[in-house]
């Protein structure tokens, strides 16, 4: 196995299960149609979507922690959404397992609905490079 197998992708939710088991509820991807725009909602009407969470997956048979580097970067929103943001994270590896999945979430609340926004969240795992796309669109 190479040093990491890597996977992202979004999802509506997640939990944590007993027994240390992560669910992922309501994958998405890579595209959400929300319909026709309806004449009867106002123009400054906003729909939201009210969370969507980036996941990373990496698998790796390493024994040293992973550095991981998170880019978001939102193309065609509304002027009031940010664009880019960027956060490094320390990712913890049990040194006992042979092998370890590791998984990290980062949450976007309150996501506006916006026909023809795309959301790209990209990963850097100590080299192994992996991304996911969300385009919002209308029908």
């Amino acid at each position: 196995m190479p040093k990491h197998e890597c996977f992202a992708f979004f999802c509506e939710d997640f939990r944590h299960e007993v027994g240390g088991k992560t669910s992922y509820m309501g994958v998405l991807g890579p595209k959400i149609d929300f319909g026709q725009e309806s004449a009867e909602v106002p123009p400054d009407t906003r729909e939201v979507m009210a969370k969507i969470v980036a996941v990373a997956m990496i698998r790796t048979n390493q024994r040293q922690n992973i550095n991981l580097l998170a880019e978001l970067i939102i193309e065609n929103g509304p002027d009031d959404v940010i664009k880019y943001l960027k956060s490094e994270h320390l990712l913890e590896v049990e040194e006992d397992q042979e092998e370890t999945l590791i998984q990290f979430n980062a949450q976007l609340p309150n996501v506006p609905a916006h026909a023809g926004m795309k959301i790209t969240v990209k990963f850097d795992a100590d080299g192994c490079l992996f991304e996911a796309s969300l385009l919002l669109m209308r029908s």
